[in-house]
């Protein structure tokens, strides 16, 4: 089994660090884990986030309390993990998020090293986080974020920059609906995920932090996929080493 969407931000880059994913890893019989970070976290693609920072005090807050680095610090630690040896197939890459109009920076930054992994993600719809804070959503149209959504995420499909569309539709995570048929996006992003030949993750990350969200994409969208022959890579989103490997049996079984 694969994990292919873990994150190591919650401590600095040391070899007992990663040591301790990769055991959870072989205790969860998973066979290749691929270990990532969000860019939100370098100086290298600061010129991504302004408007995210300036969208409100609590994003203001939420981005600029991280401890900024530089890429260059974690692929200089990449080349160091890669020289030693592990039980299991060890990858590298990074969780981008995907800003319309920013892909000319995002291309130069990922492709300025030997990466093997890169998700896109939509994180922010138009400077909003639609993931950081339930409260949020109290003035906002669902409907219109939603569509928002996706629209954004066609131009991620279509710059390919990308090896796969990370969790495709977190948008639902706080439970929020639409009044209209979702199918129809679902069948074309689908179609599109296809033609421009990217793969779409089952992720569970979501339903690790909210059980009441159904596991991985919505029945429709996994239809959609599977229907249109799109590649489906499998992944806990773990942020802890506990955390590697969570629900990716039965996400398996859905695929």
């Amino acid at each position: 089994m694969r994990d292919m969407h873990v994150h190591l931000e919650y401590a600095d880059y040391t070899f007992e660090w990663i040591d301790r994913f990769v055991n959870q890893a072989v205790a969860m019989d998973i066979d290749t884990l691929c270990l990532v970070e969000h860019t939100h976290q370098f100086k290298d693609f600061a010129p991504m986030y302004p408007e995210i920072a300036n969208y409100s005090d609590f994003q203001h807050h939420w981005y600029y309390k991280k401890n900024f680095r530089d890429l260059s610090e974690y692929t200089d630690f990449i080349t160091a993990a890669r020289k030693r040896n592990y039980p299991i197939k060890l990858l590298f890459g990074l969780e981008v998020c995907y800003f319309e109009g920013m892909e000319s920076l995002i291309d130069e930054k990922i492709h300025s090293f030997d990466f093997d992994h890169i998700i896109g993600s939509v994180h922010w719809l138009d400077g909003f986080g639609f993931d950081l804070n339930r409260d949020a959503w109290a003035d906002k149209d669902p409907d219109h974020l939603f569509k928002r959504h996706f629209e954004i995420m066609e131009g991620l499909i279509k710059c390919e920059l990308f090896d796969v569309v990370g969790h495709p539709d977190s948008i639902k995570l706080f439970g929020h609906s639409t009044t209209y048929d979702l199918q129809p996006t679902y069948d074309k992003l689908a179609k599109l995920m296809k033609k421009h030949n990217i793969s779409a993750e089952q992720n569970g990350g979501i339903h690790l932090k909210h059980p009441e969200i159904e596991l991985g994409l919505a029945p429709g969208f996994l239809k959609a996929v599977k229907d249109n022959g799109v590649n489906i890579i499998t992944s806990s989103d773990a942020h802890r080493p506990e955390h590697v490997g969570m629900n990716v049996k039965d996400l398996v079984k859905t695929i």
